[in-house]
């Protein structure tokens, strides 16, 4: 349970920490304010998918083609080590990891419970098709909205010169799935609570939909001037920014300041060039995931050092203690050939005089005649004829 802990507080801090990094990159990169409303969106969901992700890519980052020099590929083994749990609740919980899971788990029943408030809300409301369009009606005095593809509009909207502005604003939203959006992003606020960055990620997902909302209503027949007036109208609605995770994923007409929305629909389109700034999240995210790598890397040697301090030898001394046993076998071998006596070797080679001594009989030449003084009185001597 001790290292499942571990790995679960590892796992929160470097999500946090990449998520942080990389909005206060895109915050210096966005600069003041600019265009770019698409690609800022799809930004912005990247952040907290790439943040989840990053302990896996960092585990997949791959290695050096080489170890470092000097370095010497030794086999160490360690003892084994019996593990036992620490401290924690009575469930073998941490009581960080508890109150951590418990803050988590209360906002993400809020989620839920929004998500059902809605269901429940448009369970009854009447299909209508006009030019087109298909829609639902809500109660008189209910505020315009969507929710992942449907439209909601109030009754009394059907009888109003600003119906076509109001369904071209909520058919962006259907249309681009927005309440999806907001709906990932306010998991991930739940689960990554402490993180500041997540809230203000859900705060510029919201504002950013708004903004394409606007840009492509004011672009579809309706004059600018009379869509900056339809906002005027549906302000009594109530305005201002929701970032909460209690608040449903839908999308409503009025949910931002009029004021910062009418300055965006009236600013200048930003170069598209400038879209390149953007790029440089990429080489972040890559330093990130080497760095990332380069820690777990730390942590692994790191963790089977203190597992087993002595079980580990410095070079020098591994080195010593591979040599000992070679010499051991080396003076084994040499062991039967010093001890030998020395009589063993002439002794194999004795019988090898005899037969020499037999050769040298066998090849002894005849006498040579013997002088005449010597030859006897008796000895007959042959005459020639």
């Amino acid at each position: 349970m001790s290292s499942i802990m571990d790995n679960l507080l590892t796992y929160i801090i470097q999500v946090n920490i990449v998520w942080l990094a990389l909005w206060l990159l895109y915050g210096v990169l966005r600069g003041v304010a600019d265009t770019f409303f698409a690609l800022r969106r799809r930004l912005l969901l990247g952040l907290p998918a790439f943040a989840f992700l990053f302990p896996l890519l960092a585990a997949l980052w791959p290695d050096g083609a080489s170890a470092p020099a000097g370095w010497a590929a030794e086999a160490v083994w360690l003892p084994a080590v019996s593990v036992t749990p620490g401290g924690g609740t009575a469930a073998g919980w941490p009581w960080w990891a508890a109150a951590y899971a418990a803050v988590a788990a209360v906002l993400l029943a809020r989620v839920a419970a929004g998500l059902l408030a809605v269901a429940r809300r448009v369970r009854r409301c009447p299909e209508v098709r006009r030019d087109g369009r298909r829609y639902f009606l809500l109660p008189d005095g209910a505020a315009p909205f969507s929710f992942f593809g449907r439209i909601y509009l109030p009754a009394h909207l059907e009888r109003s010169p600003h119906l076509a502005a109001v369904l071209a604003h909520e058919a962006v939203h259907a249309r681009q799935l927005h309440s999806a959006d907001l709906l990932f992003m306010q998991a991930a606020c739940a689960l990554l609570w402490c993180n500041p960055a997540a809230w203000l990620t859900l705060r510029e997902v919201r504002a950013l939909h708004e903004y394409l909302a606007d840009e492509a209503a004011a672009g579809q027949g309706a004059a600018r001037r009379q869509y900056q007036l339809t906002l005027l109208a549906f302000s009594a609605f109530g305005q201002g920014p929701s970032v909460t995770v209690a608040t449903p994923p839908i999308n409503k007409f009025c949910v931002l300041p009029l004021k910062k929305r009418i300055k965006m629909m009236k600013a200048r389109r930003t170069s598209r060039l400038w879209q390149v700034k953007y790029l440089l999240l990429l080489p972040a995210g890559l330093c990130l995931l080497a760095l990332g790598h380069s820690a777990r890397a730390a942590r692994v040697v790191a963790t089977a050092m203190s597992a087993a301090p002595a079980a580990v030898a410095p070079a020098d001394e591994i080195q010593e203690g591979a040599a000992a046993p070679q010499s051991a076998v080396r003076d084994d071998r040499e062991q039967p050939v010093t001890a030998a006596p020395a009589a063993a070797v002439p002794a194999a080679a004795a019988p090898r005089p005899a037969v020499r001594e037999e050769r040298e009989k066998t090849v002894t030449p005849a006498p040579a005649a013997a002088p005449d003084d010597e030859i006897p009185d008796n000895a007959s001597v042959s005459q020639p004829a």
